[in-house]
């Protein structure tokens, strides 16, 4: 085993100290940031592939996406046809109008009201779509009539909500009560396609 002075340490170690900082500082300098711009590059050449594969997937089923568009559109315009347009203020008068034709029944009474406020229910938000109106409808009816007209009701509209329904004992004419049914219903404000 050979011998080395102190000096000769000194000066090896100080050797491998100088190679090692300017290995690393090659690094830093010179390959780091070349890996850096090829980790890069990679992974924008990966996004671009994927968006490739997703482009060429999309024009391949071009034809299935047109067809599930036309259909998508075609039901839009036909819920369309069932949602009362805002400026159509008697539209809640004709479907009760269609209800008494169909159950030989008369109505009292149908008007507006202010839908009230139940303490803890969420405030509906302001749509640019659509907007919710309210209505009141009194007629003189026993419990199956009432039931019937509420049930033809709910099934001719698809977006009216039954919020309330009370039924009041009248003495002079015992099998006809006092009923009251509110509504809320779904008006357009404009058109869902335009």
């Amino acid at each position: 085993m050979a011998k080395y002075s102190k000096e000769q340490l000194e000066k090896g170690m100080l050797i491998v100290i100088f190679v090692l900082a300017f290995g690393a500082g090659f690094w830093y300098m010179l390959l780091a940031p070349g890996f850096g711009k090829i980790a890069q590059t990679k992974k924008k050449t990966a996004d671009l592939s994927r968006q490739i594969e997703d482009a060429e997937f999309k024009i391949k089923n071009k034809d299935k996406f047109v067809d599930r568009h036309e259909v998508f559109e075609k039901r839009i315009k036909e819920l369309e046809r069932g949602i009362p347009k805002e400026a159509d203020t008697s539209w809640i008068l004709r479907t009760v109008a269609e209800i008494e034709n169909d159950l030989k029944f008369k109505t009292e009474k149908i008007e507006p009201y202010k839908g009230e406020k139940v303490q803890g229910a969420v405030e509906e938000a302001e749509n640019p779509l659509f907007t919710f109106r309210h209505a009141k409808i009194k007629l003189k009816a026993g419990y199956h009539e009432a039931g019937k007209f509420i049930n033809t009701l709910e099934k001719k509209t698809k977006f009216l909500e039954i919020k309330n329904v009370s039924i009041g004992y009248n003495p002079k004419t015992p099998y006809q009560h006092n009923v009251e049914i509110k509504v809320k219903y779904l008006v357009l404000k404009k058109p869902l396609l335009e």
